[in-house]
């Protein structure tokens, strides 16, 4: 398995040192990771969690309940969430941060989580800074990947690798959602002028989400909800996984649907 990341002198680069389970010495591989990047942390977490899963698929002896530490986590995470790719891309991620901090704080097992290491992680979250707008990272997206990291312990209790869930019922409350300012005329003209060259598909996208404030995923609608005669389409609202009811919004362009579909 791994056993750590580190910097030679000279070098731009980090290392990561690991026991090559089919002959069982150690390895050196360069990593692409700089020393001076920002996100250095996360990166290395992805390195090292794509390289535990690859290893542990290699050895048979090495998989499910019997995988030693979290190296069992990516193999989860994949079997459960694999039917939903957004669920999937963001728990891998949410995954990829509590990993980068397990490992710092050497939490090589799930029995090495306390309580108290949970108010450390949202202190250690919230310093790092997003990978592409290099903000820094809300309170709220902490406590969002530690009411996910109950669901992970609570699988590790099932493989009886703990007893009892330290981070369950934590209580925090989350921080007041800033609401975003409303669009101006202005700003809505120049992101129009801004699309006038761009894929019929990502005009359409924004005319939708104006009215609705849809996020541009949710701008993906089934063709049954969707009227070319009026061009209407009908935005189905939902709370908790259930329909309720839907609402109508004029998008003021042609809606093209493919004549081989019952849209009636």
């Amino acid at each position: 398995m791994i056993l750590n990341f580190y910097t030679r002198k000279n070098r731009r680069h980090f290392f990561v040192q690991f026991v090559d389970p089919e002959t069982g010495n150690r390895r050196c591989l360069v990593t692409p990771v700089r020393k001076n990047e920002v996100d250095a942390k996360l990166k290395l977490a992805k390195i090292r969690n794509k390289l535990e899963k690859k290893i542990l698929e290699g050895n048979g002896t090495l998989h499910g309940e019997t995988a030693p530490g979290w190296a069992w986590v990516p193999g989860w995470i994949d079997q459960r969430y694999g039917n939903k790719e957004p669920s999937l891309v963001k728990h891998r991620n949410q995954w990829n941060f509590l990993s980068a901090f397990f490992h710092e704080q050497n939490v090589h097992v799930p029995a090495a989580v306390t309580r108290d290491r949970a108010l450390k992680y949202i202190t250690w979250r919230c310093a790092l800074k997003k990978e592409k707008s290099k903000r820094t990272v809300g309170r709220n997206t902490a406590l969002s990947d530690l009411r996910w990291a109950g669901t992970l312990l609570r699988e590790a209790i099932e493989r009886e690798a703990i007893h009892r869930n330290p981070w369950e019922k934590l209580g925090f409350e989350r921080d007041e959602v800033k609401e975003k300012p409303e669009l101006l005329d202005e700003h809505i003209a120049l992101i129009r002028d801004k699309l006038a060259d761009k894929p019929e598909w990502m005009r359409r996208s924004f005319e939708i989400a104006l009215p609705t404030g849809l996020r541009f995923s949710e701008t993906r609608i089934r063709l049954s909800n969707i009227d070319p005669e009026i061009k209407t389409a009908y935005i189905e609202k939902r709370k908790g996984g259930k329909k309720r009811g839907t609402r109508s919004v004029n998008t003021g362009m042609s809606v093209c649907v493919p004549q081989q579909f019952d849209y009636a």
